[in-house]
């Protein structure tokens, strides 16, 4: 099983990081960060978040929109905590930089870390229209389902977070794609353990992880 640090990734493809090396969060200090109170998309409006991925994408692509035309989500981390709703990760063509949008009961909380910190190379257009949309990729209330068997075998009793990742930017390296961009959802449990699946929960090879506490 490949061991990785457990919160040393929040910011850039966590699941890609498990193929080509854990970035550590002390690496994504952000470039600029913003936070907007009482957001009319956040969660401290009427009404109770919603629980698909469309709509959880929904709250953060406003922030998105302002950044820079033609953004693309290439990461969606589900904490199953009370304070954070949904983090999206969003990345544009010829942009020094990616746009990560976390949604809390506050509001919007927006950071800037650049590829250059990170170790990635920009983002073509034409690198951009490899990377698959999410439809068709397994609902959150699905997987508990769908997958029981690779979570059982893994020992994902509770899960502690969900991270829907395609591989990009970390998969790109300024020519081409070094794999393929494809959603890939990564299971977290409460313990540490965890199982890495297809977009339609199908197990890859090897999916059982364990991740590690940052001490």
């Amino acid at each position: 099983m490949p061991t990785a640090h457990r919160r040393g990734v929040r910011i850039a493809a966590l699941a890609t990081a498990f193929a080509l090396g854990i970035v550590p969060l002390s690496a994504c200090e952000p470039v600029e960060e913003d936070l907007v109170q009482g957001s009319p998309v956040s969660p401290s409006s009427e009404g109770d978040p919603p629980e698909d991925l469309a709509g959880m994408v929904a709250l953060t692509d406003v922030a998105a929109d302002e950044w820079v035309e033609g953004a693309t989500v290439v990461e969606v981390v589900i904490p199953e905590d009370e304070e954070t709703v949904v983090r999206t990760t969003y990345v544009a063509p010829d942009t020094d930089r990616m746009l990560v949008v976390e949604v809390g009961g506050g509001g919007l909380v927006e950071q800037q870390p650049t590829f250059e910190t990170l170790g990635f190379s920009e983002l073509t257009a034409a690198a951009l229209d490899a990377v698959p949309e999410l439809d068709g990729v397994l609902e959150p209330g699905e997987l508990p389902g769908a997958a029981e068997e690779t979570l059982r075998a893994c020992g994902v009793e509770e899960v502690d977070e969900l991270l829907y990742t395609t591989g990009a930017p970390a998969a790109w390296d300024g020519t081409q794609w070094t794999s393929q961009p494809a959603w890939e959802i990564t299971v977290l449990g409460a313990g540490g353990e965890g199982a890495v699946l297809d977009g339609d929960g199908e197990p890859r090879e090897d999916p059982c992880i364990v991740v590690e506490p940052v001490s």
